[in-house]
Order: structure tokens, then C-alpha cells, then sequence
């Protein structure tokens, strides 16, 4: 398991530990964005590393969407993309 998070592109990956399998989690910047309260496409516009402190910070936020996008029918291969409106409220976790 790779250690850390890290930025692909536009994305912000990491490896967590998800339904009992080491899993590649992606977050894309419009999630990070409208989490943010971010207008329009502005997660376009953070840097790489305000998207890997965002999801260091919110790593709670990130695993429990990563675990609700995990179904039986996934497969552990596949990486999880988490979305605009995928990431849970700071209330609910």
C-alpha cells in the first residue's frame, strides 16, 4: 500500500483500507470544490497541494464516502472516484 496522498492530474488519489481491501481512492477537484462551497468550477483552480491537504484533513470524509461507494458488486481492482455531491456532511460522519 502506497503511503500518503498524492495528485494525478487534476485529481487527488489515495490508498485506504476499504471493505476489508486495500483500495485506490480518487476525489476529484469538483467534489473538493462544492464541499468547499466553492462556485462553479473554482476546484479546477486550487493547487495540488491545498487538494492534498484538503483530503488529509478530511480523510474521515473521504473513507466513509469510499465505504459508501463500495458494493458487492465492485470490484477491488476498480478504483473508487468520489464526485460532486459524494463526499458525506462533517455532521454525518
Amino acid at each position: 500500500m502506497r503511503d500518503g496522498v498524492w495528485t494525478r492530474g487534476q485529481d487527488t488519489e489515495m490508498e485506504a483500507w476499504i471493505g476489508g481491501e486495500s483500495r485506490l481512492v480518487v476525489v476529484t477537484p469538483e467534489a473538493i470544490a462544492e464541499h468547499l462551497g466553492l462556485p462553479g468550477n473554482e476546484g479546477a483552480a486550487l493547487s495540488a497541494d491545498e487538494r492534498r491537504r484538503f483530503v488529509r484533513d478530511n480523510i474521515s470524509l473521504v473513507v466513509a464516502a469510499a465505504n459508501q461507494k463500495a458494493g458487492a458488486a465492485d470490484h477491488a481492482e476498480d478504483s473508487l472516484v468520489i464526485r460532486r455531491g459524494e463526499l458525506p456532511d462533517k455532521q454525518r460522519t
